[in-house]
């Protein structure tokens, strides 16, 4: 029995550096332009995470978070739905977006 338990362990800590290296292989980072601007900041995400999820952390990022109206992203010139992850997409390492306020006072 002590044997069975060994060999549960080991495919459990097998199992969780899978989820790990997964994990890591997901992650990017994002270069992140106001519109029309040619500074733009790095922003470390997920390839899994939504428009509206990189919306959320560009505006935290850069100080925005109170602001009202919506936080617009662009990338290759087109505006992306907000419900799309980054990798359906195209979004990966090194990808350029833009971003612009929308509505709000």
């Amino acid at each position: 029995e002590g044997k069975g338990r060994t060999k549960a362990e080991a495919l459990a800590e097998v199992a969780a550096r899978q989820r790990a290296m997964a994990r890591e292989a997901d992650q990017c980072t994002v270069r992140c332009f106001p519109l029309g601007m040619t500074e733009g900041q790095d922003v470390r995400t997920t390839r899994s995470a939504t428009v509206t999820e990189l919306a959320q952390q560009v505006a935290e990022q850069m100080g925005m978070r109170g602001a009202t109206g919506t936080l617009v992203l662009t990338f290759n010139g087109e505006v992306l739905p907000q419900r799309t992850t980054l990798r359906n997409a195209g979004i990966g390492e090194g990808s350029e977006l833009f971003y612009y306020w929308e509505g709000g006072d």
